[in-house]
């Protein structure tokens, strides 16, 4: 990655403006911020090995150009993830139409059909996300089982209840 050009050497204020993104945020803890104030005010003539307050601010806005570049580059990640995501969709209705029309043409071919039959397009976009767990379904009450209590005079579940048995 290319070293971002150094800031001139000034007071802490002229800072570059830090974009409002979590990177932004991070790249100059408050903390810093404080001593940055500390160094440019009240230690501006004292230089310890290596550290001063020019040497803080040259690396504080390092930090902050850094910090610009990556909100620039997450912002055009998520234009490229949205323009890849209607690609994705543009490309499932066009597959769609494609299986429909050729499963019509496959009408006279059996074995044609029956791989054109086996292709399912779609079904993780209409189903659930990967990973996710299928809910179950309620147990229902089974004679004897306390939560029969919850029937009423026809024997049927009392709306008012749920499948666990609790007044809802």
């Amino acid at each position: 990655m290319p070293q971002p050009k150094s800031l001139p050497e000034s007071s802490h204020a002229n800072l570059p403006a830090a974009p409002e993104s979590q990177s932004a945020r991070e790249a100059v803890p408050e903390a810093t911020h404080a001593l940055l104030a500390l160094f440019s005010e009240r230690l501006a003539e004292v230089k310890f090995p290596g550290i001063d307050a020019a040497e803080l601010e040259r690396l504080a806005g390092r930090s902050m150009e850094f910090a610009t570049e990556v909100s620039a580059l997450e912002e055009a990640l998520e234009q490229v993830r949205s323009q890849l995501a209607n690609a994705r969709i543009e490309l499932e209705a066009a597959a769609r139409r494609g299986l429909g029309y050729a499963k019509v043409y496959a009408e006279d071919d059996p074995e044609l059909l029956r791989g054109l039959d086996a292709i399912r397009l779609g079904v993780r976009a209409r189903g659930r996300p990967p990973g996710s767990k299928k809910k179950r379904m309620p147990k229902l009450p089974t004679e004897g089982d306390p939560k029969d209590a919850a029937k009423n005079e026809s024997g049927m579940s009392s709306p008012a209840v749920d499948a666990e048995g609790q007044a809802a």
